[in-house]
C-alpha cells in the first residue's frame, strides 16, 4: 500500500493489518488469488472453500498462497478460509475435507469464517478440536457471520473471536430477519456483554465514506464484498463482472427467487440479493419455477443471477484487487478526516456562543 495514513483499531492490531478492510468469504467469488491479493494489500483476505475445487487443487493453491504471502514455514498462512456451515454437514463433504486440511496441516491458517448453519457451535468445537490435534498451541481465529442481535449474542456465547455483522444491504445471501448494518452495529454494541468479540461490519459498502461511517459507529473493521467481486482476481465470470460494472444504484433485489430457481438447499430464513433481471418479471407473470429454469437454459444473460449488494454503484471498472483496496482505504482516511474537521474546541473562532 502506498504511503497513506494507517487506520488503527483493536482488530487491525489483532492481525497486524495496515487497513481495517477485509475481503469477504464469498462463495464462488473469493478464491485463493483474491484472498491473497487483499492480504498483500494490507487488509485481510478470505478464501471461500466450495465444491468447485478438489482436495489436490486446494493443497496446491494453499502452498502457492503461502509462497506469495512470504509466510515463514513456522507461521500460519496470512489469510482466512471461509465455509458455509450447511456445506460441512453431508457425510462426504469435500468442503469439510479441504477445510480440515487447511487447519490440520501445521501451522494452518490465521482464521476461519463460518456462516449459515443450524448449529454453528458444532463447527466451532470441530475447529477447536483440529487446533488441538495440530499440536502447536495456536488458536485459529474464528469469525462468525450473523444477521441479528440474537445471533450475535449466540456467536459470543459459542466462542467467536470476531463477529461479522451482516446487514440487509449485503449482496449474496443474508438472513431475512436482518436489519440495516448500521442498526445492527448499534444493537450489538449496546447489548453484547463486555469484553465482547471484535466487531466487523458487512453490507452495502460501495465507497470509503460508507466504510468510515461503519467505523465511526463502532465497528473495528469493514468487510468488502461486491467491489471485490468485480476485480480481476474474482472467480466471477467476466460477463458477471461486466454486469456489476453497468449496474447502478437501486438495481438489486432481495428475494428467495434466486435460490428457488437455482435449487440450492440454503437454511430456512435465508434470502439473497442479486441484480434484478428478467426472472423477476417471469415470476410476476406467474411462471413456475420449472418454467423459469427452462428459460434460464434457453435465454442469454438477461436471466443470469449475479449476486450483488447495494454498494454495486461503486463499481467503476474491473480492476486488480490491490487497486480497489488501496483506493477504498484512501477514501476512508479522507472521510474520517472530514468527519474530524467538523469538531471545534470550545472558544474557537466561529463557534456559536449559544452552545
Amino acid at each position: 500500500m502506498p504511503t497513506v495514513q494507517r487506520i488503527t483499531t483493536p482488530f487491525t492490531r489483532l492481525l497486524s493489518l495496515r487497513t481495517p478492510l477485509v475481503g469477504g468469504a464469498m462463495n464462488t467469488v473469493s478464491g485463493p488469488a483474491l484472498a491473497t491479493a487483499v492480504s498483500l494489500s494490507g487488509g485481510f483476505g478470505f478464501w471461500a472453500v466450495d465444491v468447485r475445487s478438489s482436495l489436490p487443487e486446494f493443497k496446491t493453491d494453499l502452498l502457492r498462497a503461502r509462497e506469495q504471502l512470504s509466510t515463514p514455514p513456522n507461521e500460519p498462512v496470512h489469510l482466512g478460509l471461509g465455509a458455509l456451515a450447511w456445506m460441512l454437514e453431508p457425510e462426504h463433504s469435500p468442503v469439510r475435507d479441504m477445510l480440515e486440511h487447511g487447519l490440520r496441516e501445521a501451522p494452518g491458517v490465521r482464521a476461519v469464517w463460518l456462516s449459515f448453519g443450524e448449529d454453528l457451535g458444532k463447527w466451532v468445537r470441530w475447529v477447536r478440536g483440529l487446533d488441538g490435534e495440530r499440536g502447536d498451541g495456536r488458536k485459529t481465529l474464528l469469525f462468525i457471520q450473523v444477521g441479528t442481535l440474537e445471533q450475535a449474542l449466540e456467536a459470543q456465547q459459542i466462542g467467536a473471536d470476531v463477529v461479522v455483522l451482516q446487514g440487509s444491504e449485503a449482496g449474496g445471501h443474508s438472513w431475512e430477519a436482518a436489519t440495516s448494518t448500521s442498526a445492527l452495529i448499534a444493537q450489538a454494541l449496546a447489548h453484547l456483554p463486555t469484553p465482547h468479540p471484535h466487531i466487523l461490519a458487512a453490507g452495502g459498502v460501495g465507497s470509503g465514506a460508507q466504510a468510515a461511517a461503519y467505523l465511526t459507529l463502532g465497528a473495528e473493521g469493514v468487510v468488502v464484498g461486491t467491489l471485490l467481486a468485480a476485480t480481476k482476481e474474482s472467480l466471477f465470470p467476466q460477463a458477471s463482472k461486466e454486469a456489476l460494472l453497468h449496474a447502478g444504484p437501486g438495481s438489486t433485489r432481495r428475494t428467495t427467487l434466486w435460490d428457488r430457481v437455482q435449487g440450492r438447499p440454503w437454511p430456512k430464513g435465508v434470502t439473497g440479493r442479486a441484480l434484478e433481471n428478467a426472472l423477476v418479471e417471469d415470476e410476476r407473470e406467474g411462471a413456475s419455477v420449472k418454467e423459469m429454469r427452462e428459460r434460464v437454459k434457453r435465454s442469454g444473460g438477461e436471466r443470469t443471477i449475479v449476486f450483488a449488494g447495494e454498494g454495486v454503484g461503486g463499481v467503476k471498472a474491473v480492476l486488480p484487487a490491490k487497486v480497489v483496496i488501496e483506493r477504498l482505504h484512501s477514501e476512508t482516511v479522507d472521510a474520517l478526516k472530514t468527519a474530524h474537521s467538523l469538531l471545534q474546541e470550545p472558544g474557537s473562532p466561529g463557534l456559536s456562543s449559544r452552545l
